[in-house]
């Protein structure tokens, strides 16, 4: 029988690493008592030791500087490029880099710019060399993002459920309306935006008020005054607030509202019902249809433009999700549904984008398709969300406890530009650069974004 040598005495290679050296040792078969056995006898058959590598320097930084704060979600980070093949980024919201909010590992370049949202970050870089050992880390810089800031702060009698903006034609005054739920009806000068003044008030003392919308030309007030659904009054700010008319119903309970002057109808979100009111007597407004809900919490218009059958309602409804509803010259009809993984409790439309304020939840949901919406994105957040607005490229989201998500909307999914910390956010709005958020504890605080 043959014997097979190159089988038998193949070194079999083992390899041990210390920090900058390297061991191979080497197995053999070994033949004892004249017959071959498969017991391994250790040989040291060659030892190889790698020399001692050095340690690269830390990598020298440019930018942005140690403290430096930074008026853009764009950040932009350089260093030198020194004798280095690629470089390890580590950006975090804590000193000790255990919240990562980005990190890279194989960058070659000597810049990367980074969309981060607003807060304090912490960052450091090092170096790979050409033999492959990394340096040290550089020097842990501390930076501020900030593109939003506090300019402004009333204390309201209430907590604040919806705000609404007022602009006079022809005339320079600016004004917000809070509804500010037992305290009714809050009315806030804005004309100096950085100095605003509560200047008068409306209030039933027996209903608490949840929405409030305006007519175009600010003549009229539309108020989702709990039990009594809708009250319109009429505004001559500052002076009056005056009571034109109301509809009042015991089953139903107002939560939100909108506006359909070109059809002289408001559609009201009513907890147990849906309801369409005609206004065109605004002395004595009247439901056209009631239409039976476990809960009907929000509602949010699309206005088609010159197609009056491109007008379309959204109505948040809790548990079951949103409802999509064609409006017609009689009255909306139901034309689409989706259950929506959470709790819906406010919408907003944008072309073809419907953001839903869903419990834990930011939902976003293609409505392209009226008769068959689905889902695009499910965003958790912290908090529960209370309410959703939006304008131009930024989305708005009130999350209670969780604070105020400020997102940029322009492309999917959405890129948050900020989070702000409140005791207790509940509404939002937005106009000309200016944030108005309602919080349950401080009252109407007011932002400056830089676009």
């Amino acid at each position: 029988m043959g014997l097979d040598m190159s089988k038998e005495f193949s070194p079999i290679s083992t390899k041990f690493r210390t920090r900058n050296a390297e061991f191979r040792i080497f197995t053999i078969p070994h033949l004892a008592f004249g017959t071959w056995r498969s017991v391994f006898v250790i040989v040291l058959f060659s030892l190889f030791c790698g020399y001692p590598k050095k340690i690269p320097p830390p990598v020298e930084v440019i930018a942005p500087g140690s403290g430096e704060t930074i008026k853009s979600n764009n950040v932009h980070f350089q260093w030198k490029r020194g004798d280095f093949l690629q470089f390890h980024l580590q950006v975090a919201l804590d000193s000790k880099f255990k919240d990562i909010a980005f990190e890279d590992t194989a960058i070659i370049d000597t810049v990367c710019n980074l969309f981060l949202a607003q807060s304090q970050y912490y960052y450091r870089l090092r170096g790979k060399s050409e033999d492959g050992q990394w340096g040290g880390w550089s020097e842990t810089k501390m930076i501020t993002v900030e593109v939003i800031t506090l300019i402004g702060e009333v204390k309201l009698v209430g907590y604040p459920n919806s705000i609404e903006i007022v602009e006079i034609e022809k005339r320079p005054e600016r004004y917000v309306l809070v509804a500010s739920g037992q305290a009714g009806l809050e009315v806030i000068d804005l004309s100096e935006i950085r100095n605003p003044k509560k200047v008068q008030g409306y209030r039933d003392n027996i209903n608490s008020l949840w929405g409030v919308k305006v007519s175009e030309d600010g003549d009229y007030g539309y108020l989702a005054y709990g039990k009594k659904e809708l009250e319109i009054v009429e505004l001559s700010l500052p002076e009056t607030i005056l009571v034109v008319g109301a509809n009042e119903y015991s089953v139903a309970y107002g939560y939100d509202l909108e506006v359909d002057e070109e059809r002289d109808k408001v559609y009201c979100a009513a907890r147990e019902q849906f309801i369409t009111f005609d206004i065109s007597n605004p002395e004595n407004p009247y439901d056209l249809k009631k239409e039976n809900f476990p809960s009907v919490r929000g509602i949010c218009r699309e206005v088609g433009g010159k197609k009056k059958d491109g007008d379309y309602l959204y109505l948040a409804c809790e548990q079951l999700g949103i409802y999509v509803y064609q409006i017609t010259d009689s009255f909306p009809i139901k034309v689409g549904y989706f259950d929506t993984p959470n709790n819906a409790r406010d919408v907003w439309v944008k072309d073809t984008l419907l953001f839903v304020a869903d419990g834990r939840s930011l939902t976003i949901i293609s409505v392209a398709t009226k008769t068959a919406p689905f889902l695009l994105y499910s965003l958790p957040i912290k908090g529960y969300a209370q309410k959703v607005f939006g304008e131009s490229n930024y989305l708005f989201l009130a999350c209670g406890e969780g604070g105020l998500y400020v997102y940029d909307i322009s492309s999917l999914p959405p890129r948050i530009i900020a989070r702000l910390g409140v005791p207790y956010a509940r509404c939002v709005s937005y106009k000309d650069g200016f944030i108005l958020l309602g919080d349950r504890d401080r009252g109407l605080l007011i932002y400056e974004l830089k676009e």
